[in-house]
């Protein structure tokens, strides 16, 4: 016992990793087996998660998975040049092929950890909304929709948002401009 807490504590940040990451997995497939678990955790705890993700990463122009991808990306190619490079030098130079192996080893290890990372955030924040209920049960819709209902409201919408479109201000790339800030347009829709 007295061994598996030193390795526990040398390998704190993996371990805690390999704990959170288990955690998001069992949420998930509580998901997977309960819709209501889903649409609970979804509406309270997931949603949670899903704000302090988009506070963290409101500064990127992009989202967090993508960049995690591309990290992982970049990662494969970083591990198989130092692969191949302490394989080069453990065959002529031992004392430069352990600094290889070492850098090699870190490299794997921050490959890891984001894989756990990014998993983890997936899991908590997309992947239980993928077993709730649909939209129109949500909804409270009993009908089915037919596509002159459809075609009927996209058209109705299509005249309001022309009548609108001269109160609607653009910059010079074309792009349109909100006349106001995030709170005050969270007011206006009620979110």
């Amino acid at each position: 016992m007295h061994n598996f807490l030193i390795f526990l504590r040398k390998h704190l940040f993996f371990t805690t990793l390999t704990f959170i990451l288990a955690l998001c997995v069992d949420f998930y497939l509580m998901a997977m087996l309960w819709t209501g678990f889903a649409e609970w955790f979804s509406r309270t705890i997931g949603m949670f998660f899903r704000v302090i993700t988009g506070a963290m990463t409101s500064w990127m122009p992009f989202s967090f998975m993508e960049m995690t991808v591309i990290a992982i990306l970049i990662a494969v190619v970083c591990l198989l040049v130092t692969g191949i490079l302490w394989l080069i030098l453990s065959l002529y130079r031992k004392k430069s092929a352990q600094k290889a192996k070492k850098f090699f080893y870190a490299l794997l290890k921050t490959g890891v950890a984001a894989v756990m990372i990014g998993s983890s955030l997936f899991f908590v924040n997309h992947g239980v909304n993928y077993y709730r209920h649909s939209t129109a049960e949500n909804l409270g819709l009993k009908d089915t929709l037919k596509k002159e209902d459809v075609f009927s409201t996209l058209t109705w919408l299509v005249e309001e948002l022309n009548m609108l479109d001269g109160e609607i201000s653009f910059d010079e790339s074309g792009a349109s401009v909100c006349p106001y800030d995030f709170d005050t347009l969270a007011q206006k829709v009620k979110v």
